[in-house]
């Protein structure tokens, strides 16, 4: 049975025959405004980011798909004032860990170590996602931006020095690598979250001429 498409209470003149089709069908139309889905609802269940994965690995079907949108540059700039909120609870989170390090704390560091990398993960998703819907992607940004390479080399190579000093038993490295050497990474990864924001800045005024 064909999937029916509403986009913004507006049903779509086109049907697909996946829901994963679907959902394309449903973000390019919004492309065409400069809009991206900002949320997505099957068979009039809201679906999380787990259920929008299953969506699009092809592990879920449904007859009507309702999608929200809303202005590409400022979903872009709600996603980069999240992150900029999760490198703060990172430098929290570092703070923590070393101080459990030399506290001697070792399972306590090793807790926020875990969490520190979980957040680290979030913000690296949401700068990709960034991306995406800025018609680029990680290896096109780093070859045209400066700071974005720095920023991401510099993580890359802080997360393997941890990693290795981990996986060594080197605990007093880990201490010292997270105490010294995280600091100037989430600096670089501020300073390249406002060059986004700038290129976000430039998609606006882009859809206000467009317009």
């Amino acid at each position: 049975m064909p999937v029916r498409i509403i986009l913004d209470d507006v049903e779509l003149d086109q049907s697909c025959s996946t829901v994963v089709d679907a959902v394309r069908a449903a973000a390019a139309e919004a492309g065409q405004s400069g809009r991206l889905i900002s949320e997505v609802i099957l068979d009039g269940q809201v679906l999380g980011p787990d259920q929008i994965e299953e969506v699009m690995t092809g592990q879920a079907g449904g007859e009507v798909l309702e999608c929200r949108s809303t202005d590409a540059a400022t979903q872009i700039m709600e996603v980069i004032e999240a992150c900029i909120d999760t490198l703060d609870r990172i430098t929290a989170v570092q703070q923590e860990a070393t101080g459990h390090f030399q506290s001697g704390r070792q399972q306590d560091a090793l807790t926020s170590m875990t969490e520190c990398i979980e957040l680290w993960d979030h913000v690296q998703d949401g700068v990709a996602n960034i991306l995406h819907a800025l018609g680029t992607d990680e290896a096109a940004y780093r070859q045209a931006s400066e700071t974005g390479e720095t920023a991401i080399s510099a993580l890359t190579g802080t997360l393997r020095t941890i990693r290795h000093a981990a996986e060594a038993g080197d605990w007093v490295a880990v201490s010292d690598t997270i105490g010294y050497e995280m600091e100037p990474v989430i600096e670089a990864w501020q300073e390249m979250l406002t060059e986004i924001s700038g290129l976000a800045a430039g998609l606006s005024g882009s859809s206000s001429n467009d317009g």
